[in-house]
């Protein structure tokens, strides 16, 4: 009788990416979506159904016999294993406050939490008009009607927001920036200087110019 060979020495990875990834809450978000936002090469298969969540609850023989199944050979599975270790690395900060702020009541933002925390520590004026951010127009549209009208009201309604539903787009970009104080992404948002705390007149101007429509051609 023919015996199976052993798995292979990524079995132990696959597991621990596997068990790492089992809490996330974007276990149900495409994994050509998750591949989009990284830097890797994109997911092959693309389907709603198509999730970390058809994947990590199977062992690393599962695991393979699943990716046979949409024709996808096992090697593939490194590529979903970088997907799961560099979507958890990226998310943890978010996670861990979202989890600070399902402990307080009601969801409430004060001065202690740490979302407003790292608003300070960076020396953005809680106050900040979001007229004047780099969010995209389809978020300004659902920030105007909610009432949210500054920089403090959109980190109260955004983390009360992802308490709920799985938030995506610039709404958790900007969350996940503030989470880690992660200066370069919060400047593709906010007019921030990396390296100074602060807003600046000259990067307010330049996301105001790169916020506005294409101009029309000229006739000759």
């Amino acid at each position: 009788m023919a015996t199976l060979p052993p798995l292979p020495a990524n079995a132990a990875a696959w597991d621990q990416a596997r068990n790492a990834f089992a809490k996330s809450i974007l276990m149900d978000t495409p994994l050509a979506t998750l591949a989009e936002d990284l830097d890797v090469p994109p997911w092959p298969v693309s389907a709603p159904d198509e999730t970390p969540a058809a994947y990590v609850y199977l062992s690393y023989g599962q695991a393979i016999a699943a990716l046979a199944a949409r024709g996808l050979p096992p090697a593939q599975l490194e590529a979903l294993i970088t997907i799961l270790n560099e979507t958890n690395a990226f998310d943890q900060p978010f996670g861990e406050m979202m989890d600070e702020l399902e402990s307080a009541p009601d969801g409430a933002l004060d001065e202690g939490s740490p979302l407003i925390r790292n608003l300070h520590k960076l020396k953005l004026p809680d106050a900040f008009p979001l007229e004047f951010s780099g969010l995209s127009p389809a978020t300004l549209e659902l920030c105007r009607q909610e009432n949210v009208v500054t920089l403090a009201d959109f980190v109260g309604f955004g983390s009360r927001l992802a308490q709920s539903v799985i938030v995506s787009g610039d709404v958790r970009a900007l969350l996940n920036a503030l989470a880690q104080k992660d200066e370069a992404a919060l400047a593709q948002i906010l007019p921030l200087r990396p390296g100074h705390p602060g807003l600046h007149l000259l990067e307010a101007l330049a996301l105001i110019l790169r916020s506005l429509p294409p101009g029309r051609p000229q006739r000759p």
